[in-house]
Parts: C-alpha cells; structure tokens; sequence
C-alpha cells in the first residue's frame, strides 16, 4: 500500500490549523529554531494517532511523537506535566517519570481538565502551547532526528519542527530513559 502524501506549510500561514493556544506560543516564538522551521500540514483526522499517523503517511516512527500529560502527586503536592517519546516507545510513568518528578504516585491526567486548560483535542495535545507552569520531559531520542511530527492541538493537523526545538520550551528537561521500545 502506498502512503498519502503529506504537505507541510509555514505554521504561522496556516494558524487555522492549530489550536488557540498553539498559535498564540507561535505567534511569540522567541527559541532559536527560526520560526520558519515549524510547519503544519492538514490530516485525515482518522490517522492522527502515532502509529496509524506514520504508516498513512510514510513518516518513519524515530520522527513521529507522542505526548502524555501526567499529573504527579506526592501528599498534598501537584504537578502537571507533558511526557513526549518516540512511536513506538512506552514511557516509563512509575519508575523515571515518578522519580524524576519526585512524586508518589503517576497517573494520566483527568481528561476534561487537560482539554479544558490547553484549549486543545483528545488525539493531538501536544506540548506547544502548555500552560506556562507545567513540566516538560523529553525522551533524547525526540531530539535526534533532524524533525520531528508531533499534534497541532487539533486532530486535523500535525506539526513538523526540529526536535531541538522542544529542548528551549520552558520548564522542559531531557530525561534519560524516560522510555523504551514497546
């Protein structure tokens, strides 16, 4: 079977592409990845996820990535944050993410409040475009490849930038072996 081509474009022509929040992070862009490297391209909305999203459209899994976002608690204490890895790598929630976070306890978190604070869609949160005070932890291997695919914030999209570029967020801190391959 023969994948579907898909075209990137500027992010900032095509705001309607990306979420609220997402296009306002873009319209401030201040990293040192020009902002002309991050480029948005319209998908079937049926093969947003990770895996599905790489094989429909030939985009190689080291390039495709995912985002969880976690909430971490430890007593009366709370942190949010976001979790991006590779397709087809699992991170690790209860092991490095807890202990990374200093948290007693990892789990997703509650469905209705990430939507509701990000202004984005179940199936393409991502981590552009986060509220200011939530953590970003960053597997190495999303930094290695020369760009990566990662959600727009809407599930009709999907943004293109180089992986670098996720390392400049605020609050963002590679962790080694935050995942491992399914």
């Amino acid at each position: 079977m023969q994948s579907e081509k898909i075209e990137f474009a500027p992010a900032l022509d095509r705001l309607d592409l990306v979420s609220p929040s997402v296009a306002t992070m873009l319209r401030h862009w201040k990293g040192p990845v020009p902002i002309q490297e991050i480029e948005v391209a319209e998908i079937d909305p049926a093969f947003a996820g990770g895996n599905d999203f790489c094989t429909h459209y030939g985009v190689p899994t080291a390039e495709g990535v995912n985002c969880v976002i976690i909430e971490a608690t430890r007593g009366n204490s709370s942190t949010t944050a976001a979790c991006l890895a590779p397709v087809n790598y699992r991170i690790d929630f209860n092991g490095v993410v807890r202990k990374a976070l200093n948290a007693r306890r990892v789990s997703l978190a509650p469905l209705d409040q990430v939507l509701h604070l990000t202004g984005m869609e179940y199936g393409s949160i991502t981590a552009l475009g986060l509220p200011a005070e939530w953590i970003i932890l960053l597997d190495p291997r999303v930094l290695v490849p020369s760009h990566i695919v990662i959600g727009s914030g809407l599930l009709k999209a999907k943004l293109r930038l180089p992986g670098k570029a996720l390392a400049e967020l605020s609050l963002a801190k590679v962790i080694d072996n935050l995942a491992v391959p399914q």
